[in-house]
């Protein structure tokens, strides 16, 4: 059975101090979570044999949760929902949180998966891990 695993990803705690030196946000917490997770998504599929066809993760930008507003943040990208209002109306700054480049650079890294039979099962994609 085809596996595509949706909406991994964690929330930002509200006591974390995320700003940098550099100006990048700091979630590392995030980046434990998903080198985790798909550490443990690899072994499946190179062990155990899951045919996994894709990983999504949650979410790309910060957003407005019905239950929070914008006190709970799970983006990759931090959403500024207080920049200043222009004519057009808010900007929305938005700033690239680390597990942005910790992703690319796992997905760069990741090997197309060989199947028992010499055939390949998996191909990269600077996007997203793509499984046929």
């Amino acid at each position: 059975v085809p596996v595509i695993v949706t909406e991994k990803g964690c929330m930002d705690p509200a006591s974390a101090s995320m700003e940098t030196e550099i100006g990048v946000r700091n979630d590392s917490f995030r980046i434990d979570y998903h080198e985790a997770y798909l550490a443990a998504l690899r072994k499946a599929i190179l062990v155990d044999g899951v045919d996994v066809r894709g990983y999504f993760v949650w979410s790309l930008m910060d957003n407005v949760e019905w239950g929070d507003g914008f006190n709970t943040k799970f983006g990759l990208f931090q959403v500024d929902e207080d920049s200043p209002t222009s004519s057009e109306g808010p900007s929305l700054k938005r700033s690239e949180k680390a597990s942005v480049a910790w992703l690319e650079t796992y997905i760069r890294q990741w090997e197309p998966l060989v199947a028992k039979d010499g055939g390949a099962v998996g191909r990269r994609s600077r996007q997203t891990i793509i499984y046929e």
